[in-house]
């Protein structure tokens, strides 16, 4: 969330300090993120910091725990929760869910040009966590991957509502227009993304825990150059290719960069394809939802989410990065 909600900071502070084994004093809201129902703070005590996650209602019960989990398992490099005195992951404040971790002391590595050894690094932690043993509990929590986005209601609402023209507004109309203008190619992807849905069903991959949003945007760089993993928000139990649609998968080079770490595997590029055009299934809807949605949404947020969609179309970006991926399927 970009904007900083109407929360108490002095509340949030209290509830911290009686629940967790901390000592807070200031809370400093982060406009990071695009969930309309999440916001980051990062809170100061006397020797340390916190950053601080609240969202609407109970989390997932898998964003928490399987980070716990991986660390417990030995890879130290995700990020997990703090627990609270009584040993839960989140507290429960009315209406509202906080997660505390520790701050990381360094910088995303969002739009930053990795070294080779921060990219093999980066391959040998996404290496342990996809070795990682899938335990029943795990199973319990965590959304198995169904091969059809998790986004298809949303995506089929907004198509419904700007084709029969249920909106109203000025940048309302301008979204409409843009979609109408790529509607079939728009209709080419969903359709895609289904078919290679099907094809993939028959395949039996194996799956693995997957972070599902594993691109530099949650990625910390600490100042020592140590690779951290954060925001475990879309974790899947899937196929590997859901995290590794990320990488440079069409030219995996062994000796050098992520694959050195991640070591040699067979990529199956169906599930890469797929991946990418469900990626972007998931795109088209949350934008025009930005934009259609919510009428009490801040006017500056819903001309960040008109200029996102436009330029899904752009060059090398992901419609055109999924039809990329199609044709080395």
């Amino acid at each position: 969330m970009r904007e900083k909600p109407s929360i108490d900071d002095a509340s949030i502070l209290t509830h911290l300090n009686a629940s967790y084994p901390i000592s807070v004093n200031k809370a400093e809201f982060l406009p990071y993120g695009a969930d309309r129902n999440a916001f980051a703070y990062r809170v100061y005590g006397d020797d340390m910091s916190y950053f601080l996650k609240i969202r609407r209602g109970i989390p997932s019960q898998s964003m928490v725990a399987v980070p716990d989990y991986l660390r417990a398992v030995g890879v130290p490099e995700v990020v997990s929760p703090m627990r609270t005195n009584d040993g839960k992951l989140y507290l429960l404040f009315g209406d509202l869910s906080l997660i505390v971790y520790p701050f990381i002391n360094g910088e995303s590595a969002w739009e930053k040009d990795l070294s080779d050894e921060q990219m093999h690094g980066w391959g040998d932690i996404m290496r342990r966590i996809h070795e990682a043993n899938v335990t029943p509990s795990l199973k319990h929590v965590v959304p198995t991957e169904q091969y059809i986005s998790k986004h298809d209601a949303l995506f089929k609402r907004m198509n419904r509502r700007i084709v029969t023209g249920d909106y109203q507004g000025d940048i309302e109309t301008v979204l409409a227009d843009e979609w109408k203008s790529k509607h079939r190619e728009i209709e080419f992807v969903y359709n895609r993304h289904l078919a290679l849905g099907e094809r993939i069903k028959q395949q039996n991959l194996q799956h693995v825990i997957c972070h599902a949003d594993s691109h530099q945007a949650n990625i910390i760089i600490e100042p020592e150059g140590q690779i951290r993993i954060v925001d475990w928000d879309e974790v899947v139990i899937a196929p590997k290719e859901r995290d590794l649609m990320f990488f440079d998968v069409m030219n995996p080079d062994p000796d050098s960069g992520f694959f050195a770490g991640y070591g040699t595997t067979d990529i199956n590029y169906v599930a890469i394809a797929y991946y990418h055009y469900e990626w972007v299934v998931q795109e088209f809807a949350e934008w025009a939802a930005w934009i259609l949605n919510d009428n009490s949404r801040p006017q500056s947020e819903k001309e960040y989410a008109l200029s996102k969609f436009k330029l899904l179309f752009a060059e090398d970006n992901v419609v055109d990065v999924a039809h990329q991926a199609f044709d080395r399927a």
